[in-house]
Order: C-alpha cells, then sequence, then structure tokens
C-alpha cells in the first residue's frame, strides 16, 4: 500500500471545508468559505468578499477581523501563530497589520498610508511590507 500525500491532503482539506461551514452556520453566522489554511489553532478563512478573517477551532467559528480587503492576500507565519494582512479603512488609507491567532489580538504595525503591501513573516519574527 502506498501513501498518496496529495490526495490525502486534499480529502482532508475538502473535510475542514465541510466543517468549517457547519461550524460557522451553528454559529449563526454565514460567511462563505473561501481560502482556509491550517494555523496552529484552528482552520483560518475569509468570506467571499475578503472582507474579514474568522478562525473555526473546537467547531466554534470565531471573527479574528473585519475590515475591507483584509482577507484578500492575508498570510500566515511559518510557525501558524500569526497573521499578517493589510486593513484598508474608510478613507482608503491602508495599514499593515499583525494578528496573534490565539489572543485575537490585532496589531497595526505603522500609521495608515496611502498605499502598503502585503505583510510577510520571517521565521525569526520579523516582518516586511512595501509602503508608498
Amino acid at each position: 500500500m502506498s501513501f498518496d500525500g496529495g490526495k490525502n491532503r486534499s480529502l482532508f482539506l475538502l473535510g475542514c471545508i465541510v466543517f468549517i461551514a457547519a461550524a460557522s452556520r451553528a454559529a449563526g453566522e454565514n460567511p462563505t468559505l473561501a481560502s482556509p489554511r491550517m494555523s496552529a489553532h484552528g482552520v483560518v478563512f475569509t468570506d467571499e468578499a475578503g472582507s474579514a478573517l474568522y478562525i473555526v477551532s473546537g467547531g466554534v467559528t470565531r471573527r479574528l477581523l473585519s475590515a475591507r480587503g483584509c482577507g484578500m492576500y492575508y498570510t500566515l507565519s511559518p510557525d501558524r501563530q500569526q497573521i499578517g494582512a493589510k486593513v484598508i479603512g474608510p478613507d482608503g488609507l491602508q495599514q499593515p497589520t499583525i494578528i496573534d491567532i490565539q489572543k485575537g489580538v490585532v496589531r497595526p504595525l505603522m500609521r495608515p498610508v496611502r498605499r502598503a503591501g502585503q505583510v510577510s513573516i520571517a521565521r525569526n519574527g520579523s516582518y516586511a511590507f512595501t509602503i508608498a
């Protein structure tokens, strides 16, 4: 019997998607599941509009952040403990942000600017992003 990592990974992700959809509906929220990723604390995902980030763990769905565009290009740290995202305010200004997944703490990395790139997180915990 051979192990097919790709097939098993696909089946696992499909199971996660079904679980997330059921858990989010049970929690009273109806986000359309998009871009699921495994974190150290559960499955992180965004909604169809990319306007919120959620985590589901132990059958409970929790919103981590809600802001225009925050789920469009989010990244997980290599240790899967943090999320790098960009928050776009009502005035269109952009703010690179880090989210501590376990604590649910959202921490802006700098003041809002006209244009900010996506936050990348290195193995040593440092952050990188562009601004204009």
